[in-house]
Order: structure tokens, then sequence, then C-alpha cells
């Protein structure tokens, strides 16, 4: 083997490794603001016992007592209903930085099971 066959050699076994790597893509960083809430209480109320109100089922009046939200901002977010999270407010330009940076310790998305509960399915048959 010559001195060039030789340094190919080395070559081609020193960059077999990079080549046969296989990247591992990890998850995403999840985002603090992503904080969907599985919760499916029916007893638990807009404001919750941990005083954050969710965006996803608090009224037009209770949204509208958040800093620098006000009435309008809130119909705002309730048509926009459901968000998965309440960075949602923010990626879907309901409200500006400044106002989410206000409230975003303030208020949560909660998940509401789309399925009716036993008392809706009572009440729909006595209709």
């Amino acid at each position: 083997m010559t001195a060039r066959g030789l340094l190919r050699f080395v070559l081609l076994l020193a960059l077999v490794p990079l080549l046969l790597r296989t990247r591992v893509r990890s998850a995403p960083a999840r985002d603090e603001d992503d904080d969907f809430d599985f919760t499916n209480d029916p007893d638990l109320d807009a404001e919750s016992a941990d005083g954050l109100i969710d965006i996803n089922s608090a009224s037009q009046e209770v949204l509208a007592t958040l800093p620098g939200v006000g009435p309008v901002h809130a119909e705002a977010i309730v048509q926009g209903r459901p968000y998965r999270a309440k960075l949602d407010l923010l990626r879907r330009g309901i409200i500006s930085e400044a106002t989410y940076q206000t409230i975003r310790d303030q208020v949560i998305a909660r998940h509401r099971s789309l399925e009716p509960s036993e008392e809706e399915i009572g009440s729909q048959g006595h209709a």
C-alpha cells in the first residue's frame, strides 16, 4: 500500500463515524407559557382556587378587569376561544406583548371537555 493509499484509508476511518452518526432530535423545549391544563372538573370556576383566570371560560366582564385588557380585548378573547395555552393570546395577535407580560401570571388556559356532561345531557332530553 502506498503512502497515498494509507492516508486515504486513515481519513476514511476517521470520517466513517461522523458519516454514520445519527442525530437524535430532542423535543423542543416547552415554553413555560404553554400551560395547557387538562382539568375537566365541572365545579371549577373561571377563577380557580389558585387565583388564575381561565381564558377559556371566564366571562367577558371578568376578562375586562385584567390590567390592559378592557372590554374590547376581552370580547376578542371570548371570540377567539378555545385556547390551548395562554401564549395563544399573543400568538394570535389578540393582545400586545406588553399586555401579555402584564397578565401572564394571572391567567391560564384550561381544557374543557368537548363532550357534554351528564347534567347537560339530562337537560337536552327535557327541552
